[in-house]
């Protein structure tokens, strides 16, 4: 899944533009810590809400970090 594919506040991102605009510039939680608002390339700000039917079991995480990790 992509970030594309996700729905926000009831719209789907419209995929087809150019490379030059799909980037994200800053990314921060409101004041409740509830929402994530994020300022996109394309002079978008989008405020991403939690999905409070998601649980450990439907949206299980499967990360397992490289052993070769190195501190700079």
């Amino acid at each position: 899944m992509r970030i594309s594919d996700i729905p926000l506040l009831g719209h789907y991102y419209v995929s087809g533009s150019l490379d030059s605009e799909a980037g994200i510039y800053a990314n921060t939680y409101d004041v409740t810590g509830s929402r994530l608002v994020s300022c996109e390339a394309d002079k978008t700000i989008i405020m991403w809400k939690e999905d409070e039917t998601t649980t450990p079991e439907t949206h299980p995480l499967h990360f397992k970090p490289p052993n070769d990790i190195r501190c700079f």
